[in-house]
């Protein structure tokens, strides 16, 4: 009996389940999101196993979905020079990102060490600078200094 049970259940789930292939694109036509398996995702497009199934299949396998668009109603890769520009995108936008972290930490509270550090050689300059008639250079100065030194790139190596 339970053999009897459990293949039924096991054809139930079975025959409720679909193998097509869904594929979410945002506003500008890039792949988001896709399933190689499965019931369709509401919103997506699906494919069923007639038409080019086979031929998205395949792309979906084969080709980074960053480098995925939807044209003529179907996912493609994009060209070189549009991969080029993803690339692009992507290492400005992780390189503003790490840079705009690098700058934060002179305030947060990982930034105690640092701030205690640029204090401590801003007041060993300004003895020399008082020596020769400079006026004394602030700790705000020194962040804006540090701030702009990272932005410029000028202590990377």
């Amino acid at each position: 009996m339970k053999k009897l049970i459990l293949t039924a259940l096991l054809l139930l789930i079975c025959s409720t389940a679909q193998a097509g292939i869904s594929v979410c694109y945002d506003q500008d036509g890039k792949v988001v999101q896709h399933t190689l398996r499965g019931n369709p995702i509401p919103g997506c497009d699906y494919y069923d196993g007639g038409g080019n199934y086979d031929t998205v299949r395949n792309l979906l396998k084969t080709v980074q979905q960053k480098y995925l668009k939807k044209l003529n109603n179907d996912p493609v890769e994009m060209s070189s020079a549009e991969k080029v520009a993803v690339d692009d995108a992507l290492a400005t936008f992780l390189e503003t990102q790490f840079r705009m972290s690098q700058k934060a930490n002179f305030d947060g509270s990982q930034g105690v060490y640092l701030r205690a550090l640029v204090k401590v050689l801003l007041d060993e300059i300004n003895i020399l600078r008082s020596q020769h008639s400079l006026t004394p250079r602030t700790l705000t100065q020194a962040k804006t200094a540090v701030q702009n030194a990272i932005d410029t790139k000028l202590v990377d190596e």
